[in-house]
């Protein structure tokens, strides 16, 4: 099984809040992010790399440097 798009790992982290399994470069976002980019949803790189950066996060997979910003909860 090819692991390489994934950050290297096996398997996707069970709690990816507070165990990481892998960690990718922001390059290395961009490659996966042109590769997959005709199969998403949206139109630019950028939005694409948001796309990609999201999974990855839900996998427990951080990005070096961090792309998306942590949703901060506010008291309505």
């Amino acid at each position: 099984m090819a692991t390489t798009s994934r950050g290297g790992v096996e398997k996707g982290s069970k709690d990816p809040q507070q165990e990481k399994v892998g960690k990718i470069t922001i390059d290395q976002l961009r490659t996966i992010a042109q590769e997959k980019l005709p199969d998403l949803n949206c139109s630019t790189l950028e939005s694409a790399m948001r796309i990609i950066a999201g999974t990855a996060a839900n996998m427990g997979i951080d990005i070096d440097p961090p792309v998306l910003e942590r949703k901060k909860k506010e008291l309505v």
